[in-house]
């Protein structure tokens, strides 16, 4: 991150107005802290989930967040409020092969400015209302007794609809691959991450090596592809053949990025493996001129 120290000084508050720890602070002592406070604020372009936030509720302080990931369910629960949301003003889709999905979602100065004028305007009765319904909001789905039973209702119920990793009941793979009568099939494979390659050698190994060493060979002769089917971020998205289909796992964010709908409007299907997913492109909208036209 940036450096906040250079900050202060540049703006002028690096005179005792604001402090900064740099030492692990006890829970005893923590707590305190959130207690002292009117509210917590996390503004982040980007969070998982917010553990900052989750504290500070948990001690019945109030919370300003931007509404990206996990924030949005800790300051609302759909009916009810336990701080201020801010909607982001942009949203962005970033990332590479390494890290894929990465969103940035961030806010106006308008809009911050104006939440803390509505806490800071707000009474200390209503602040303490706010972090009151917070507290509860907190023990009662977050507490370790109730995370503990979800867990394990999800992990059980996907081991009884799906099998385990051992049985895969229900589990069918390649089935493309057993229509060889129809199809000449190739197989370009791409790096994705740090995810591993298939370790044992079995005959879906063997099957895969022979694919990919018959590609290269079809390419480097010259060899052209009726359709293609590509398995990768959609910035990635390529016309390969006549007909191209996209395939991705989609995002956690609400809208994708201008490159994702461009390469998704190359494509003549696109496929994603939910309806939010879907929903990420259908709602997308962007104006833009293209400079080779």
């Amino acid at each position: 991150g940036q450096d906040v120290e250079t900050l202060m000084v540049d703006h002028g508050i690096a005179d005792g107005r604001v402090s900064i720890s740099k030492e692990k602070v006890p829970s005893e002592l923590l707590s305190m802290m959130y207690n002292m406070a009117d509210c917590t604020i996390n503004i982040s372009d980007a969070e998982g989930f917010g553990l900052g936030t989750l504290e500070s509720l948990s001690c019945g302080t109030p919370i300003i967040v931007n509404m990206t990931g996990g924030l949005q369910e800790q300051v609302t629960d759909g009916e009810e409020w336990f701080g201020i949301g801010i909607e982001p003003a942009s949203k962005s889709i970033i990332g590479s092969q390494q890290v894929p999905y990465i969103y940035e979602d961030r806010i106006s100065k308008e809009d911050f400015k104006a939440a803390l004028h509505k806490m800071y305007n707000m009474s200390k009765e209503e602040r303490e209302e706010l972090g009151t319904k917070g507290a509860k909001h907190i023990r009662k789905n977050y507490n370790f007794k109730e995370f503990k039973n979800k867990w394990i209702e999800l992990i059980d119920g996907i081991c009884k609809s799906h099998g385990s990793w051992d049985t895969r009941k229900g589990y069918k793979s390649w089935e493309i691959k057993e229509r060889e009568d129809l199809f000449d099939i190739y197989i370009v494979p791409i790096t994705w991450g740090e995810t591993g390659w298939i370790v044992s050698v079995d005959e879906e190994r063997k099957w895969l090596d022979e694919k990919i060493e018959q590609t290269g060979v079809y390419i480097q002769s010259g060899g052209h592809f009726d359709m293609s089917i590509q398995v990768t971020i959609p910035n990635e998205w390529e016309k390969l053949a006549p007909i191209n289909i996209g395939v991705t796992a989609g995002i956690e964010s609400t809208v994708v990025a201008p490159v994702w709908l461009e390469k998704a409007n190359m494509m003549d299907r696109v496929v994603v493996v939910s309806e939010h997913a879907k929903q990420g492109f259908t709602r997308a909208s962007y104006d833009g001129t293209n400079a080779s036209t």
